[in-house]
């Protein structure tokens, strides 16, 4: 049971495995050999579709993030209102009540970009093997991919 897989409209593309959830994709991370491929994207997000479709739809790309990463997309304009158990805070210590506010926060905090797409490559210590990358060819997403196996694998 994948957390958050049941609400509306949360689901990868191509028929990817994956996650919604940075804390449980991080938590099976430390239990794997594998890196996580961080997906910061929105269901607004016109760019994030076009890179799905015309670049993670590359039979060596999908192949490379159906088999070497864990996938977790962390979908920055959910409006799912957490239990407030599940709140996280801000500098100002306001609370943070709903998922894409948390994701986006995670997103800003830990890789200093606001913007969707964003690709990052992390171990289960959440450093970072290769990017943060936004937008881009297949090419330089291919060579992302790649580098960022290579680094988890030389840890």
């Amino acid at each position: 049971q994948v957390k958050y897989q049941n609400l509306k409209n949360f689901e990868l593309p191509l028929g990817l495995k994956g996650f919604f959830d940075y804390e449980e994709a991080l938590m099976l991370a430390k239990n794997s050999k594998k890196p996580l491929f961080l997906d910061f994207t929105g269901f607004a997000c016109e760019n994030c579709r076009q890179m799905e479709h015309n670049v993670w739809s590359k039979p060596h790309i999908e192949k490379l993030l159906k088999e070497e990463f864990i996938v977790v997309s962390l979908f920055v304009d959910s409006r799912y209102k957490l239990p407030e158990s599940e709140w996280s805070y801000n500098e100002d210590s306001k609370p943070i009540k709903h998922l894409g506010l948390k994701n986006l926060d995670i997103e800003i905090k830990k890789y200093g970009n606001p913007a969707q797409p964003l690709y990052v490559v992390i171990d289960s210590e959440e450093n970072i093997l290769s990017g943060p990358i936004g937008y881009c060819s297949k090419e330089e997403f291919y060579a992302f991919l790649k580098f960022g196996i290579e680094s988890h694998k030389n840890k």
